[in-house]
């Protein structure tokens, strides 16, 4: 049984405040009918530090105690691309236009136009997200294979 961090999620929508928990990541993009992943800035907040098989921040681990931030400003369509099937291997940076940062607190205004991501889960009309790491929060347990 071994301790986990998780990310305590604070989003504003449509004027209602509602506090939520994540285990993996935050991600704040475009909505696909704006070009999704592939256009305009992109910011992925991550506890483990994996996001669908890539690993996009090579130095995160889900109980360290702080949150990593992955940041793709402005970067094209191509760069995108040939950046995430080097994510699979943790390749992708150092990169100019990636920038990956850590922090264990994180307040940002988001435009309407964008779209929030919470462990998978969609959340149009935010206005704010607030995220905060929160140690030891949760457990895992790992069987053995003797148990299975």
């Amino acid at each position: 049984c071994l301790p986990c961090d998780t990310i305590s999620v604070s989003i504003v929508a449509r004027g209602i405040q509602i506090k939520l928990t994540a285990v993996n990541d935050v991600s704040i993009r475009n909505s696909w009918l704006r070009g999704g992943w592939l256009r305009g800035p992109v910011l992925v907040v991550t506890n483990t530090g994996m996001r669908r098989g890539r690993q996009i921040a090579t130095r995160a681990h889900p109980n360290d105690g702080h949150l990593d931030v992955v940041s793709v400003a402005t970067m094209n369509m191509r760069q995108r691309i040939i950046g995430w099937s080097k994510a699979k291997s943790g390749n992708h940076v150092p990169h100019p236009k990636i920038l990956i940062s850590r922090t264990t607190h994180l307040d940002l205004a988001v435009s309407a136009k964008q779209l929030i991501v919470i462990d998978g889960r969609r959340h149009n009309h935010v206005s704010r997200v607030t995220l905060t790491i929160a140690p030891d929060t949760a457990h895992v347990l790992i069987a053995s294979a003797t148990n299975l």
